[in-house]
């Protein structure tokens, strides 16, 4: 069994149940579950079968995009409702999640696949294109940091 310093950090455990007199004693590890934390969401819970595609964006000329950069981390509400706000001027990103933002202006949008399409480098590259149609975004690359795994695009 892997390391307990070799396992990512935990968002979700199940306590183990205390053995009855005579029963084995059960293996932590057998018995608990361990999901990749990332900061703001990303993760999709192991028995989903949806797929989830973060992009990394900078989105010019929004005033939102300053609330939201500068109160994600400490105001996640605040962020929230600017984001919607931000929908209402921008309808073409209701089809994505505000997952994350820095302080440096850039904002992380999480986009779901629909059921049963994958998330190959054809798939991103098409949500890509429609995020750089947007007015006023300079840059939207997928997070492939957030995706453990996969296969960047060529």
């Amino acid at each position: 069994p892997p390391s307990a310093g070799s396992l990512p950090p935990a968002t979700e455990t199940r306590p183990f149940p205390e053995p009855a007199a005579g029963e084995p004693v059960q293996e932590p590890a057998s018995d608990l579950i361990v999901m990749p934390q990332q900061v703001g969401g990303g993760a999709l819970p192991a028995s989903s079968g949806d797929s989830e595609v973060v992009f990394i964006m900078r989105l010019k000329g929004e005033p939102e995009i300053d609330t939201i950069t500068q109160t994600f981390k400490r105001d996640r509400p605040t962020a929230e409702e600017a984001f919607a706000r931000l929908l209402e001027k921008v309808p073409e990103l209701e089809d994505f999640t505000l997952v994350g933002a820095s302080y440096s202006g850039e904002i992380r949008v999480s986009y779901r696949m629909p059921p049963g399409e994958a998330p190959t480098p054809e798939a991103i590259g098409a949500i890509k294109a429609r995020l750089l149609e947007i007015d006023g975004v300079a840059y939207a690359d997928p997070d492939y940091v957030a995706h453990p795994g996969k296969d960047s695009p060529r």
